[in-house]
């Protein structure tokens, strides 16, 4: 996975850890609402990695276009 996925990932998981000495019980209701927690936080990390991925290949074949279009027209020019 990518580095800063796994970052995210990880503050996510410590933002959600109960405290290091904490006990108690969880009711059907309080798991449910902390799994659905955790996979709305984990969806928007990935979803935020693929669009950062994504800018960073786009960003790249932009460069490469318009280094095309100089090209060809300095073709012209001359």
């Amino acid at each position: 996975m990518h580095d800063k996925l796994n970052a995210e990932i990880d503050s996510i998981v410590k933002q959600m850890a109960p405290a290091k000495d904490a006990i108690g019980m969880l009711t059907g209701e309080d798991a449910e609402r902390i799994i659905r927690q955790a996979a709305t936080k984990g969806a928007m990390a990935g979803w935020v990695a693929g669009e950062r991925t994504a800018r960073s290949y786009w960003g790249g074949e932009m460069d490469k276009l318009r280094e095309q279009i100089k090209q060809l027209q300095m073709e012209l020019i001359k």
